[in-house]
């Protein structure tokens, strides 16, 4: 997703939807952007993550004895390219729960 959609979407629900909070923070590699609402399905939250690209996965071989350490697995992120994605919740039984991509679009 590209922040220009990330942010026609928080217009929209920022237009027909009661806006509880949103927020900003930086966690490790990840920046993320949150909006809670009171939607269609109650209230809702929109987490928009950011993160560098992955590059490359190295992982150490650690000796192969019983109870040997399986590894270091080390990532390798992109400085300059970014992903970003989507999620949603609903706020269910005092526990935020994940909205399923299917379920979001009506799908069965």
């Amino acid at each position: 997703m590209t922040e220009e959609k990330w942010q026609q979407i928080k217009e929209i629900i920022k237009k027909k939807f009661k806006v509880l909070s949103e927020d900003k923070t930086k966690e490790e590699n990840k920046e993320i952007e949150t909006i809670e609402f009171q939607g269609p399905l109650g209230k809702m939250k929109l987490e928009w993550i950011q993160k560098p690209k992955v590059l490359d996965i190295r992982t150490s071989h650690a000796a192969k004895r019983a109870g040997a350490a399986a590894g270091k697995v080390e990532q390798v992120l992109s400085e300059k390219e970014k992903v970003s994605y989507l999620k949603a919740y609903v706020f269910k039984d005092e526990n935020w729960v994940v909205i399923e991509p299917d379920k979001m679009l009506g799908s069965t």
